[in-house]
C-alpha cells in the first residue's frame, strides 16, 4: 500500500509539472494585434507614440534603444537593415500613423517580434509598408539572480556549474513566510523537522551536521552539539535579503561539514530603511524593529527582535502549553571607501524552551507527561570584521574574522513528574579567518585562490538525569589552501578547483582534500543549457562524538563524500524549467549505536530534482513549483517533497499561496496550504493577513512532537 501511494504522489506531481509548464508557456508564446483604430483610440499619433504607449500598458518590453535587436525594414517593397539606434528612432518618428494597418507583437521561445504592416496592393506582391523588429530576448535577472555563496565572490546563477536555489525578499514578504525554516520549507530537496523547538535539515537527505548553515558568511555550527548542527530559529525573517541553498559536496571552499550543501542567510545590511514589523497569532507574537542612520561615510545599523510563542504542547499527547522565547539584538556597519570596504557585525542571542519529560514504561513504550519545571536555555553571540579591497578592476580580495559562542544548558527538578534531576551546561565556540582573492583574467575567464583557519572549541558540565556530562574542554583546528579555475564562453564553459586541509586528530595532524569539476554548455537552438559536476566533499568528527564521555569514540574517521550531478535547463524569457539527477556517496558516516559513534560502510543518496518557475506574468509577479524524488534509507527522510507557491499584485493588494506537500518517512506523509493578503495603506505602511495550515491538516515532521494546526496571523509594518 506504501509503495501504491508513494508511486501515485510522484504520478501526481509529474503531471502538475507538465500541466504549469504547457499553461505557462501557452501565454508566453502568443500574438496580440493592435489596430490603428485601437492605437489611435490610445492617444498615438505616431509608430514611435505606439510602441512607447504599448510599453507602459506592460504590453511589450519594446525599447528603441535596445542594443539586442535587430533590426530590419521594408519600406515600398525594398529592404534594408541598420545597425544605428537613432536611425530606428528618427525613422519610426517619421512616419504617420496612418501609414500601417496594425501592430502585431509575437513571442516565441527567446524572441520577440514586433511587426508593424500595411495591406498588400493590389497585384497581391507588394506590401505598401512592412517594419519587423526582432529582439533576442535576455535571461530574466529573477531567474538568474547574482549569487555569492557558490564561489564567494558574486556571479550570476546561470554562469555556474553548480546548483544554487535562491528564495528573495519579494517572496518572503508577498507569501507571508514567519520564520527562517518556513522558509527553507519551500525548497524541494530541502525538509526541515521540528523537535521541541530544535530544528534538523535534511539536504537531500543527508542528515543535520552535513549541511553548512551561514548568517552573513559566519558560520553557525554549535561545535558542541552532537552533529555540529546550526541554531538559525533567532535571524529575523523581515530582514533577510536571500537564502541561497547550494547543493551537493562542497568542500572546496568551506571546508568540513559541507557534505550535503551549502545555506547561506543573507540580511538587508546596506539598505537605509528604518522599520517597525510586528505579527500576531493565536498566544503568539514577534516584533522587529531596524534602525539605520549615517555617520560620516559611515553606514551604521541597529536591529532587535522578541519573540514568543505559548500556543503548542513540546508533545502531541500532553496538554501544557510549554512556552518558547528569543531576544535578539544585531549592530553592524559598512564603511565604504574609494577602493574598499570595512564592515562589521554583532549579534546577541537570549532564547528558552519549556520542555516536557519523555520516559519509558514496563513494556519500554514512550510515555510522556508535562513537566512545568523542566526547561532549556540558549545563549549565543555572533561576531564578524571584513575588509574588502579592489586592488585593480582585475583583482579583489577580502579578508574576514569571524566567531560563534553558543552556551546551551538544561534544567529540571526532581517532582511527580521525573525522579531524577538535570543541570547541565554545554559550551563550544568557533573562530575562523579567511582570506579569498578573485582575479579575472579576462571578462571569460578567472581564478579564485584562497586560505582559511578555523579553531572548533567545547566543553560540558553537570548532570543530565543522573549520569554526568562532565568534559574537560577540546580543541580542533584545522588550515585549508583552494584555488577555482572558471571559464564560460559559447561551446563549453569550465569550473575546476581543489582543496588541500590540514587537520587535527586524536593521533596528532592529517591531510584531506577535496576537488570539484563542472562542464556545461549552451545549446541555443534548443534553448537549453546542460551541467555536468563532479565534486566531493568532508566532515570531520564532533567534539561531543570524539569526547562524549559515555558515547564518544576518539578514533572515528573522517566522513567523505562524492556528488555526481546532470541538469537540463530550458529557459524561454520569463520562464525557466529545469531537472537534476543526483547521487552522492558518503564513505565512513558517522552514526550512534548503543555502545557509542562508529563508523558505517558507504551510504548512496540518490534523487532527481524537477523545478519550474516564472516571474512577471501579468498580475503574477512570481510562480514557483519545487519537486524532488528522494531515494533513501534515512528514516527522517520523505520518499518525495513538493511545493508550488505564487504571488500576485494588483494595485495596492499583494496575494501568495504555498502549498507544501511531504511524502511517507516512518510517519504519514502530509500537505498543507497557507494563504497570505496584504495592503498597501501608503507608501510607508502595509498590513497583512495569514492563515497557515488552511486545512487545519494534523501532522508530525518528528514522532510524538506536534506540528500547528490552522493558525491566523495578522500584522503591519511601518517604515519611517
Amino acid at each position: 500500500m506504501k509503495n501504491t501511494r508513494k508511486t501515485l504522489s510522484k504520478k501526481y506531481f509529474l503531471i502538475l509539472f507538465l500541466i504549469l509548464f504547457q499553461f505557462i508557456t501557452s501565454a508566453e508564446n502568443n500574438k496580440t494585434i493592435f489596430t490603428i483604430s485601437e492605437l489611435e483610440q490610445l492617444g498615438a499619433s505616431t509608430i514611435e507614440e505606439s510602441l512607447s504607449i504599448l510599453k507602459d500598458m506592460n504590453q511589450t518590453n519594446y525599447d528603441t534603444l535596445s542594443k539586442n535587436s535587430k533590426k530590419s525594414f521594408l519600406y515600398d517593397g525594398k529592404e534594408f537593415m541598420t545597425n544605428s539606434n537613432e536611425e530606428v528612432s528618427a525613422f519610426l518618428k517619421s512616419i504617420p500613423l496612418n501609414q500601417i494597418d496594425q501592430i502585431e507583437i509575437s513571442k516565441n521561445k527567446n524572441q520577440i517580434k514586433y511587426h508593424l504592416s500595411k495591406s498588400l496592393t493590389k497585384d497581391g506582391v507588394k506590401a505598401l509598408f512592412s517594419f519587423s523588429i526582432i529582439e533576442e530576448i535576455t535571461p530574466s535577472k529573477k531567474l538568474n539572480p547574482v549569487v555569492s555563496t557558490a564561489t564567494k565572490s558574486p556571479i550570476a546563477n546561470n554562469q555556474l556549474g553548480d546548483i544554487v536555489k535562491t528564495i528573495t525578499a519579494e517572496e518572503i514578504e508577498t507569501l507571508g513566510i514567519t520564520n527562517i525554516d518556513e522558509a527553507l520549507n519551500l525548497i524541494g530537496n530541502l525538509t526541515v523537522s521540528d523537535t521541541a523547538g530544535v530544528k534538523t535539515l535534511f539536504l537531500r537527505g543527508f542528515s543535520n551536521g552535513n549541511t553548512k548553515v551561514l548568517f552573513n558568511g559566519i558560520d553557525l555550527k554549535d561545535s558542541i552539539a552532537v552533529d555540529g548542527e546550526a541554531n538559525f530559529g533567532f535571524i529575523p525573517i523581515e530582514d533577510v535579503a536571500q537564502i541561497e541553498i547550494l547543493s551537493g559536496s562542497n568542500s572546496l571552499y568551506y571546508g568540513s561539514g559541507s557534505v550535503a550543501g551549502v545555506i547561506n542567510i543573507i540580511t538587508k545590511s546596506k539598505d537605509n530603511n528604518n522599520y517597525v514589523t510586528s505579527r500576531l497569532a493565536n498566544k503568539q507574537y514577534h516584533t522587529t524593529l531596524k534602525s539605520s542612520f549615517e555617520l560620516g561615510n559611515t553606514h551604521l545599523y541597529l536591529l532587535g527582535t522578541q519573540s514568543q510563542n505559548n500556543s503548542l504542547s513540546t508533545f502531541s499527547n500532553t496538554t501544557e502549553s510549554d512556552l518558547y522565547s528569543n531576544q535578539s539584538v544585531s549592530i553592524g556597519f559598512n564603511h565604504p571607501q574609494k577602493a574598499s570596504q570595512l564592515s562589521g557585525l554583532v549579534t546577541i542571542i537570549e532564547g528558552k524552551q519549556e520542555l516536557d519529560s519523555e520516559a519509558y514504561d514496563e513494556n519500554w513504550q514512550v510515555t510522556y507527561a508535562d513537566d512545568p519545571d523542566y526547561y532549556s536555555a540558549a545563549n549565543q553571540k555572533l561576531a564578524k570584521l571584513a575588509y574588502n579591497i579592489n586592488i585593480n578592476t582585475k583583482l579583489q580580495s577580502q579578508i574576514q574574522w569571524a566567531g560563534n559562542n553558543m552556551i546551551r544548558s538544561y534544567q529540571n527538578v526532581v517532582d511527580d513528574t521525573n525522579s531524577n534531576t538535570a543541570n547541565a551546561q554545554y559550551e563550544g565556540s568557533t573562530q575562523t579567518v579567511e582570506f579569498n582573492t578573485l582575479y579575472s583574467i579576462t571578462p571569460a575567464q578567472a581564478l579564485s585562490f584562497g586560505s582559511d583557519f578555523r579553531q572548533e572549541s567545547g566543553s560540558s558540565t553537570g548532570t543530565w538525569f543522573g549520569s554526568s556530562v562532565e568534559s574537560v574542554k577540546k580543541t580542533h583546528r584545522s588550515i585549508g589552501a583552494y584555488t577555482q579555475y572558471r571559464n564560460t564562453n559559447n561551446w563549453l564553459s569550465t569550473q575546476a578547483g581543489i582543496r588541500v586541509e590540514n587537520y587535527s586528530k586524536s593521533s596528532g595532524r592529517s591531510t584531506i582534500s577535496s576537488y570539484q569539476l563542472s562542464v556545461f554548455r549552451a545549446l541555443p537552438i534548443l534553448n537549453t543549457q546542460v551541467k555536468a559536476t563532479l565534486k566531493s566533499g568532508f566532515k570531520l568528527p564532533s567534539i561531543y562524538q570524539r569526547y562524549n564521555p559515555s558515547y564518544g569514540n576518539a578514533d572515528l574517521k573522517i566522513e567523505t563524500s562524492e556528488t555526481k550531478e546532470l541538469t537540463f535547463t530550458k529557459e524561454i524569457k520569463h520562464i525557466k524549467a529545469s531537472s537534476t539527477f543526483f547521487e552522492s556517496t558518503i564513505s565512513d558516516q558517522i552514526a550512534w549505536s548503543f555502545s557509542g559513534y562508529v563508523n558505517q560502510n558507504k551510504n548512496t543518496f540518490t534523487g532527481t530534482e524537477y523545478s519550474l518557475e516564472a516571474s512577471d506574468l501579468s498580475i503574477l509577479s512570481f510562480i514557483k513549483f519545487d519537486y524532488t524524488d528522494f531515494n533513501s534509507n534515512v528514516s527522517k527522510v520523505p520518499t518525495f517533497k513538493a511545493n508550488l507557491s505564487a504571488g500576485a499584485t494588483l494595485n495596492k493588494w499583494r496575494y501568495g499561496l504555498s502549498i507544501i506537500s511531504v511524502g511517507e518517512t516512518t510517519l504519514p506523509g502530509f500537505s498543507y496550504t497557507d494563504i497570505t493578503l496584504n495592503y498597501d495603506l501608503d507608501k510607508s505602511s502595509s498590513i497583512f493577513t495569514k492563515i497557515h495550515n488552511l486545512f487545519n491538516t494534523d501532522y508530525e515532521t518528528v514522532n510524538g512532537y506536534t506540528e500547528a494546526g490552522f493558525t491566523l496571523f495578522t500584522g503591519i509594518k511601518r517604515t519611517f
